[in-house]
């Protein structure tokens, strides 16, 4: 995926409260290090992907970043990491 940066999410980041679980991905409540800014970060274990979700979730993304709608969710960056995919959502 190109969209996404291999970047250590924890020196932009400052992680908080956890918020939810699902079946493959938590959702923690981030601040920007920069601007202090709050963020929702989806966090998606890569050891749980198999090739058709991987696939689903490159997809996913690419909708994403081009998608900009006042009833949707924004996705403002990616990250990766060896063990996990972060995607920093706009929060409500």
């Amino acid at each position: 995926i190109q969209t996404i940066k291999n970047k250590l999410i924890y020196s932009i980041f400052f992680f908080s409260l956890f918020t939810n679980r699902g079946a493959f991905a938590t959702v923690n409540l981030c601040v920007s290090k920069k601007d202090g800014k709050q963020h929702a970060v989806k966090i998606i274990q890569k050891k749980s992907n198999q090739d058709s979700q991987w696939e689903a979730l490159q997809a996913e993304i690419k909708i994403m970043y081009l998608v900009e709608h006042e009833n949707t969710v924004r996705l403002y960056d990616t990250y990766e990491d060896q063990s996990h995919i972060y995607m920093v959502l706009e929060l409500y």
